[in-house]
C-alpha cells in the first residue's frame, strides 16, 4: 500500500514539473513559460531577463534590441507627437528612427541621439528647436544629426556643467570645462582628456593654490595638497 502511494505522488510531481496546459512537455529542473521550457534558479524563479543565458540558451525577452514606440516620459530624445498631440520621446541613448511612427531603436554601434537632458556636450537642436546634449563624457559626432558617441582614444568634448578646467565655447558661444583633474587638449575644438602623467590643469573652484588665470581671465587654483608646476599653462601636479 505504501508503495503504491509514494508512486501516485512520484507521477503527480513529474505532470506538474513537465507539462503544461498546451501539451509542451519539459526536462527535469525546468519549467514551461510561454510555450518554451527554461531553467529554474535556485531560488524558484526562471531565468527571463533580456540577452542570452549563461549556458548559451536563447533568451525570451528581446526588448533591448527590438524597436519600439516613443512615450511622453521617455526622458530621451524627442520622436514625434502622439495621437493626442503631445510630444514624445525615446529613452535616454536610443534613437528615433521615425518620428512619424514614433519609432525608436536601441544604438547598434554605441551612438545615440542627444537629447534635452543629456547633460554633457552640445549636439545640435531636435526637430522642435530644443538645443540636445550628449551624455558628460562622450562625443558630439554629427550636430546635423545630433548624434553622439562614445569617446575616441580617451577624447571626450567639454560641455558647460562639466566643473574643471575651461576648454572653449560651445556652438552657441557657452563656456564649457572638462571634468575636475583632467587635461584641455584642444580649446578650439573643445577636448577633453584623462592625465597620463599626473598633471591637469587648473580650474576656478579646485580649492588649493593660485595658478594663474584661464582663457576667460579668472583665477585658477590647483587641489588642495597638490602644487602649481606652470602657472602660464596653468598645469598642477
Amino acid at each position: 500500500m505504501r508503495l503504491a502511494l509514494t508512486l501516485i505522488v512520484l507521477a503527480a510531481s513529474i505532470v506538474v514539473v513537465g507539462c503544461s496546459d498546451d501539451g509542451t512537455t519539459c526536462g527535469a529542473g525546468t519549467v514551461e513559460v510561454n510555450g518554451q521550457c527554461v531553467p529554474v534558479q535556485a531560488d524558484g524563479g526562471t531565468n527571463k531577463e533580456a540577452g542570452v543565458s549563461q549556458d548559451g540558451g536563447a533568451n525570451l525577452d528581446q526588448s533591448v534590441a527590438k524597436p519600439y514606440q516613443a512615450y511622453r516620459d521617455a526622458g530621451g530624445p524627442f520622436c514625434g507627437e502622439d495621437d493626442k498631440s503631445y510630444n514624445v520621446y525615446c529613452k535616454p541613448g536610443d534613437n528615433c528612427a521615425d518620428a512619424t511612427t514614433n519609432t525608436c531603436q536601441p544604438p547598434s554601434d554605441g551612438g545615440y541621439q542627444a537629447y534635452r537632458e543629456g547633460g554633457g556636450p552640445f549636439c545640435g537642436e531636435d526637430d522642435k528647436s530644443y538645443n540636445v546634449y550628449c551624455q558628460p563624457g562622450d562625443v558630439c559626432k554629427d550636430p546635423s544629426s545630433d548624434q553622439c558617441g562614445p569617446p575616441s582614444g580617451g577624447v571626450y568634448n567639454a560641455y558647460r556643467e562639466a566643473g574643471g578646467p575651461l576648454c572653449g565655447e560651445d556652438a552657441k558661444s557657452y563656456n564649457v570645462y572638462c571634468k575636475p583633474g583632467d587635461v584641455c587638449k584642444a580649446p578650439s575644438s573643445e577636448e577633453c582628456s584623462a592625465s597620463t602623467d599626473g598633471t591637469y590643469h587648473a580650474y576656478r573652484e579646485a580649492g588649493g593654490p593660485l595658478c594663474g588665470e584661464d582663457a576667460k581671465s579668472y583665477n585658477v587654483y590647483c587641489k588642495p595638497g597638490d602644487n602649481c608646476t606652470d602657472t602660464s599653462k596653468n598645469v598642477c601636479q
